[in-house]
């Protein structure tokens, strides 16, 4: 249905999971692969915690065998970043933890609702003060005209509609939030939280549950 509203010129372009695509057999429709970091996704993206009363201690400890530390140390940098810009769902801000050598950088971004204006940044990841790095970012990027562009979204009425355009085109994203190929990724934001494992597929939105888990 949305290949379609871009065949009829209802969108510039569709945004969808490349393995939606894929399975379709239209994998010749995909016109660009938006990877990271070029493309952020929001802070935290991926992730799912599982909450629990924060005096069980019998649940704490059944639920801290799923936590994935590696994951726990990135979404609490990228959940910093997003709150110490103020952040919140209607607002284009992007992070994502990614390795690099031997350790690992934050990247971030904040955009205006038009997309003209988009201010980057990136800050080497201190593994023992994750939240840290996250306010350190978004201040490096209310430096550069962050805080312009807060302002101008926190007066607009409203997110622009799409217009139609001459030639359609297709967008697909590529492995989504996969920290490298083939990874898990799962997360524990404060010690309330205690995250259940996923596996991630190719799309953005591939997330299925590990098999070996007891739902109950």
């Amino acid at each position: 249905t949305r290949v379609r509203k871009v065949d009829t010129g209802l969108l510039h372009a569709a945004i969808l999971a490349a393995a939606g695509l894929h399975r379709l057999g239209i994998s010749q429709r995909i016109t660009a692969v938006l990877d990271a970091p070029d493309w952020l996704p929001a802070p935290g993206q991926g992730a799912i915690a599982v909450q629990i009363r924060s005096d069980d201690e019998r649940m704490r400890e059944a639920a801290s065998r799923l936590n994935d530390p590696r994951t726990m140390i990135d979404t609490r940098a990228e959940r910093e970043f997003l709150g110490a810009l103020e952040g919140g769902c209607q607002v284009p801000i992007g992070a994502l933890v990614m390795p690099r050598g031997s350790g690992y950088v934050l990247h971030g971004l904040i955009a205006d609702l038009e997309g003209v204006r988009v201010v980057r940044g990136e800050i080497a990841l201190d593994e023992r003060e994750p939240e840290l790095c996250g306010v350190r970012l978004a201040n490096q990027l209310r430096g550069e005209g962050a805080t312009e562009i807060l302002e101008g979204l926190r007066r607009a009425q409203h997110l622009p509609s799409p217009q139609p355009e001459l030639v359609p085109r297709t967008i697909a994203p590529g492995r989504g939030r996969l920290r490298r190929p083939h990874s898990d990724r799962t997360m524990a934001s404060c010690p309330e939280y205690r995250p259940r494992r996923l596996r991630r597929t190719a799309g953005v939105r591939g997330l299925v549950r590990e098999t070996d888990l007891d739902a109950s």
